[in-house]
């Protein structure tokens, strides 16, 4: 069980990892294009024009600074940061045999943490289902193995 939760937590952060980038990506793009506009037509004579671009300027600021956009990437990059710790101590869990009920508390942790994220984004899995498996190969080749021999000092 404490194998199938930690795949789960690790494809789960590297989703919210990227959802959060794609984010950044867009917000970025957005209020360039927003500056690029206000630079290219605040020079103008035109009074009216200028209060109809101030007004667009502040309703995209507005939206930008709203849940819906800002709002999600803040989540994204806190549940790949929570979903990350999870793991980690999944990992301390495995390396010390920690009992099944220790397993089951992190399980019911990575459940709110994921309950808590906001939905990835619909095309990332598809876009990055190879290189996500290559992570994970990667990480499962690099992943030191607790025996039972090692964890009594032998």
């Amino acid at each position: 069980m404490a194998e199938m939760l930690e795949e789960s937590a690790f494809w789960t952060e590297k989703l919210q990892e990227a959802s959060g980038a794609v984010m950044a990506v867009f917000l970025g793009l957005i209020a360039a294009g927003a500056a690029v506009g206000w630079l290219l037509l605040m020079p103008s004579d035109n009074t009216e024009m200028r209060v109809s671009l101030a007004r667009v300027v502040l309703s995209l600021l507005a939206f930008f600074l709203s849940s819906d956009v800002f709002g999600a990437l803040a989540g994204h990059r806190s549940a790949a940061r929570s979903i990350c710790n999870i793991r980690l101590r999944l990992n301390a869990a495995q390396a010390g045999q920690a009992p099944i009920g220790d397993i089951l508390i992190l399980m019911v942790d990575y459940n709110a943490a994921v309950e808590a994220a906001p939905m990835t984004l619909p095309f990332l899995y598809k876009l990055r289902q190879k290189r996500l498996q290559a992570q994970w190969d990667t990480y499962l080749s690099n992943r030191p193995v607790a025996t039972p021999a090692a964890l009594r000092g032998a």
